[in-house]
């Protein structure tokens, strides 16, 4: 009688390739879910920085701001901080303080 292997592995063993294969779509989703994240607070960002812009201009347009000048420096704060930063601007103007 032939001595016949009869233990069976519980699971199969699986082949390297598949491994890096599986790895490979894993980090590939994980980049795509990554990306999406960074696009979507980016565009939040951008929305409020324009958003800033065109309430800082609309302040000064309709008098509010009027003997302010608006300079690089607030451009830059709002473009920053958004309607945030343009808040930020008017407190400071009022309180005498010119960026």
């Amino acid at each position: 009688m032939a001595f016949r292997n009869l233990y069976k592995e519980p699971f199969p063993v699986l082949s390297m390739p598949l491994i890096l294969s599986l790895g490979a779509l894993i980090l590939v989703i994980i980049i795509v879910v990554a990306i999406y994240i960074l696009f979507k607070a980016i565009k939040y960002l951008a929305v409020n920085a324009i958003v800033g812009l065109i309430l800082l201009a609309l302040l000064k347009w309709v008098g509010i701001l009027s003997g302010m000048h608006i300079g690089l420096w607030d451009v830059i704060l709002t473009a920053i901080g958004g309607v945030i930063g343009v808040f930020i601007i008017v407190l400071l103007y009022f309180l005498g303080y010119d960026i």
